[in-house]
């Protein structure tokens, strides 16, 4: 087993440590322009956010939830895509005051249009005009989800964080990671780091433990969909597919750190066992029916 520690200035074979700051809205065509100058997969790219998640962010834009009088609040209503814009008003003063709330809007989301229940309605053209400002356009969080996806899927980094960055990347991944910086900073959608990893017992330690958390979370996860009772054959299927995932994610990282992962890949495993079980029961009792 290597041992590693990070240190600047050094591109040796150990891996790197990588991290991120997101400046704010993108437009998508120009960060396809940065990536296909940058030589990339076209399918890494991500997609615009649907209709109903930009009307939810047009609806919570419009909304005025931090006035000291007559505020306006957002409220999804149970299906997705559907939000209330509701009036919130003082009546009376002092102990015999009262809160109202009185619904002026509804919109939603039907066949990919938006319907509105009062269509003259101030609100709705504020909200048709927040809506129509996001054509085209990738948000801060629709970024960062984005380069987490590519990282742990693509790359196969590894949070050393519970919760996220930074993240640590094989060597043989730091090539492609370097040119998804220069996408992202020549799209001018923020900047992307690495600091290059060298040999060192704790960084080794880090690096085994944050793998065998991260790993461990996603078993978790799977194991739960499994046992839950909830999920049908396809989803079954579907767990099945993400611990073949894990266990490349597993094998990627045996060079580096060896037998220590037997534990984990076990795991990983019989949590695939239960999974594959599951699901062709589930198979045979929809068959049956």
């Amino acid at each position: 087993m290597r041992n590693l520690v990070a240190v600047q200035g050094f591109t040796g074979e150990a891996g790197g440590t990588v991290w991120w700051t997101l400046r704010g809205s993108v437009r998508l065509a120009a960060l396809q322009d940065a990536w296909h100058r940058a030589g990339l997969n076209p399918a890494w790219l991500p997609e615009l956010p649907s209709t109903e998640k930009r009307l939810g962010r047009a609806v919570e834009r419009v909304a005025s939830p931090s006035a000291k009088s007559d505020r306006v609040l957002a409220r999804p209503i149970a299906r997705s895509g559907h939000w209330a814009l509701v009036a919130e008003s003082v009546q009376g003063s002092d102990a015999n005051a009262t809160v109202v709330h009185s619904t002026s809007l509804t919109v939603r989301v039907v066949k990919g249009l938006i319907e509105y229940s009062y269509p003259w309605h101030p609100l709705a053209s504020q909200v048709a005009a927040e809506f129509n400002a996001q054509d085209g356009l990738l948000d801060r969080d629709d970024l960062a989800i984005w380069l987490v996806d590519l990282l742990r899927g693509r790359l196969y980094g590894t949070r050393l964080r519970p919760r996220g960055a930074p993240y640590y990347l094989l060597p043989a991944h730091l090539g492609v990671w370097r040119q998804v910086c220069d996408a992202v900073g020549a799209a001018d959608a923020g900047d992307c780091y690495t600091l290059p990893t060298l040999q060192g017992q704790e960084a080794t330690r880090a690096v085994l433990d944050a793998l065998v958390r991260d790993v461990n979370d996603d078993a978790d996860d799977y194991s739960a969909a499994v046992t839950g009772g909830k999920v049908g054959p396809r989803g079954l299927r579907a767990r099945v597919n993400d611990c073949d995932a894990l266990l490349e994610r597993i094998a990627q990282y045996e060079g580096l750190l060896g037998g220590a992962l037997e534990g984990i890949r076990a795991r990983v495993q019989s949590v695939q066992d239960a999974a594959m079980v599951a699901a062709l029961q589930a198979e045979a009792a929809a068959t049956a029916e």
